[in-house]
């Protein structure tokens, strides 16, 4: 760990190309604080070979701020640029001098860099909320196959509730098949028994008269008139 006043001018070493979470830089605004009061302390950084500047985020506590360096500090070799800025009620107020950062070369490249204008906090956070986006989708995913389960079991109690009262249907058919042949066995007996006869016309307009033998009634026309006697 390194602890810096804004008034050195030493270089800072920031470590070897590619590290990452290894060396911290502790800047002391101690001065800042007392002749402007409270505000908020920033950090710009150039890397060796770039022209951009991108913000290097912080981590203050009372008139230290402390600067973890992460790989896209390092991810190349050279000599880079930093400068404190302190900001008042949304005013900036002061500038360091100009520090000189340092990153020796070492070998082989980072295999995974996050984006200048990301910190590693920022990446972890990022990566929890889209960790949390998945779950909730398999949250969905799951609550969709359990209603799609539901409406499929429901339609099979359907089905087989279908199926029963066709079965019922069919056997109430058969019933009445059964019910209505012993009404016609029944009439049949009747009839035997107590005896049956019936009139009726044909298509040429003669008059048909039925009976069976044990009922002993005739007929005749008398003066126009039918006439039942037995």
């Amino acid at each position: 760990m390194q602890t810096v006043s804004i008034e050195d001018s030493k270089q800072l070493l920031l470590g070897w190309q590619g590290e990452h979470l290894a060396q911290e830089i502790v800047f002391d605004f101690t001065t800042w604080q007392k002749q402007y009061g409270a505000g908020s302390i920033q950090l710009q950084a150039m890397r060796y070979g770039e022209d951009e500047l991108y913000h290097v985020p912080l981590q203050v506590d009372g008139n230290l701020a402390v600067w973890v360096i992460e790989r896209r500090d390092t991810k190349t070799a050279g000599t880079g640029q930093v400068q404190l800025l302190y900001v008042v009620e949304g005013i900036q107020v002061a500038k360091s001098r100009i520090f000189t950062t340092h990153v020796e070369k070492s070998l082989g490249q980072p295999d995974s860099l996050p984006p200048d204008n990301q910190s590693f906090g920022d990446k972890v956070a990022q990566d929890a909320a889209r960790a949390e986006d998945a779950a909730k989708e398999a949250k969905q995913y799951e609550a969709s196959a359990k209603a799609s389960a539901q409406k499929a079991a429901e339609s099979a109690t359907s089905a087989t509730q279908s199926e029963l009262n066709a079965e019922e249907s069919e056997n109430a058919a058969k019933q009445s098949e059964i019910n209505a042949r012993r009404s016609e066995e029944h009439a049949a007996q009747c009839a035997a028994q107590s005896g049956y006869m019936s009139f009726d016309i044909d298509e040429d307009g003669n008059l048909i008269f039925m009976r069976t033998e044990n009922v002993a009634v005739d007929f005749k026309l008398e003066e126009g008139e039918l006439v039942v006697y037995g």
